[in-house]
């Protein structure tokens, strides 16, 4: 059976999970700090330590800054000004990838730091860097279920991705520092998108040190949310929803 070797970052940690169709394994977990004169040598030797030959790896990026663009609309020579439009210039630490989301008919446009392209040309890795929330769209997009929402809650942001009668309505970003800011957001989402009487949301915690019985328990507490159905899923649940397939 194939398996592969997922090397997937975040601006704060570095996860290595080695997939197959129906599996996925944490071999390693690590918080990751750029500044650090040799992290990149560091987690080279630890890429080495569990790479098993003829095994291919595979990158993933969890990205901060992100858009998307119609497919039909997108000019590659224009990617750059797609994302000044949004975020302004790119500094120099930092540089723009785009991949396509053939069956949604959408670009997704997002930054990544300078030094995982680098890694990328000095490790024995499988294509091109891929990101997390291309994999959450096309996740997304399998679904039966015809409006949902995916909420992936990592260290101090929150990515959403609703669909609504079948059809991406919100790929979305949100700071999130405790509890009632995350409810705070889901409120917010469900008064814009209305699918509070269909919807069902799954929370993914990657990272966060967010509580899911307060969470739960302010959830419970308004009335807006009585007929969504919550579920809530650990780091590991996550990765196997996108590296499994």
């Amino acid at each position: 059976m194939l398996q592969i070797l997922n090397l997937i970052f975040d601006k704060h940690f570095f996860w290595i999970q080695r997939s197959s169709r129906n599996s996925a394994v944490l071999l390693h977990h690590q918080s990751i700090d750029s500044r650090s004169s040799f992290f990149k040598e560091n987690l080279k030797e630890v890429i080495r330590n569990n790479h098993q030959n003829p095994e291919k790896i595979s990158i993933y990026y969890s990205p901060e800054k992100y858009t998307l663009i119609p497919a039909n609309l997108f000019l590659p020579s224009k990617t750059q000004n797609y994302f000044n439009l949004n975020f302004g210039q790119i500094n120099s630490e930092e540089t723009i990838h785009y991949e396509t989301i053939v069956s949604m008919n959408l670009i997704v446009i997002y930054s990544i730091p300078v030094w995982l392209n680098e890694l990328k040309s000095e490790i024995n890795s499988f294509g091109e860097i891929k990101s997390t929330l291309g994999k959450q769209l096309f996740l997304l997009e399998k679904e039966k279920e015809s409006t949902l929402a995916n909420c992936v809650l990592n260290e101090g942001w929150m990515d959403v991705c609703v669909k609504s009668d079948g059809k991406l309505v919100l790929a979305n970003q949100y700071e999130i520092n405790n509890e009632n800011d995350l409810v705070y957001f889901l409120l917010l989402i469900n008064k814009k998108l209305d699918i509070a009487d269909k919807a069902t949301i799954t929370l993914y915690n990657n990272g966060s040190e967010l509580s899911n019985n307060q969470i739960k328990n302010l959830l419970d507490s308004i009335q807006d949310f009585n007929q969504i159905k919550f579920n809530f899923s650990d780091s590991q649940s996550y990765f196997k929803s996108i590296l499994c397939e």
